[in-house]
Order: C-alpha cells, then sequence, then structure tokens
C-alpha cells in the first residue's frame, strides 16, 4: 500500500499530490511525528520547536460567530446557568454525604 502525504486545514484533509487510491477506498490517517504531541512532558523546548509551535499558533483562524450562533450561545448559557442553580442543592447534598 503507498502512503501519502496531506494536510489538514480547515477540518478537511489535503493531500500533496493526486492519491494513488481507487474512489471509495477507505483510508486510516495518523498525524506524523512532527505533530504537537498531546503530553506536555513530550514538549520540546528548543528554539526550532517554539518557532514550530508559534507558526502552528499564527495559522490558526480566529472564532467568528455569526449573530444567530451568539443569541443560540447567550440562550444555552442561560438555560445551563438556570439548571446549575435549580439543582445545586441536591447536588450539594450528594457531595456531602460522600465525605460523611
Amino acid at each position: 500500500m503507498s502512503m501519502i502525504h496531506a494536510t489538514v486545514r480547515k477540518g478537511r484533509v489535503e493531500t500533496d499530490q493526486p492519491v494513488p487510491f481507487a474512489e471509495g477506498t477507505r483510508l486510516t490517517i495518523s498525524p506524523e511525528a512532527e505533530a504537537v504531541p498531546a503530553c506536555e512532558a513530550n514538549w520540546k523546548d528548543t528554539p526550532e520547536a517554539i518557532e514550530a509551535w508559534l507558526k502552528w499558533l499564527d495559522s490558526l483562524e480566529p472564532l467568528e460567530f455569526t449573530e444567530e450562533e451568539k443569541v443560540a450561545l447567550e440562550k444555552d448559557r442561560a438555560e445551563r446557568k438556570a439548571w446549575e442553580k435549580e439543582h445545586f442543592n441536591e447536588r450539594a447534598e450528594r457531595l456531602e454525604k460522600l465525605w460523611q
């Protein structure tokens, strides 16, 4: 099986060159070793690693919400807040029982 190289941009996988696979071929994709390690203990602090991190950070696009999304987000926050207030005492009692 052939190996291909690709980059993820805006949630899509873009290959570096045309792929040698038939249409509909299922693929398993994993990041290359140069990808940012998930565990902070594995992070490197060399000047090159810091430069690579900053380059990646600068490549991120800002998260922008439409007015409709902002309204929906605020509505969800208000509903969650109301739920938290409504259930606070019962949750506090359950926690208190754990410590008795």
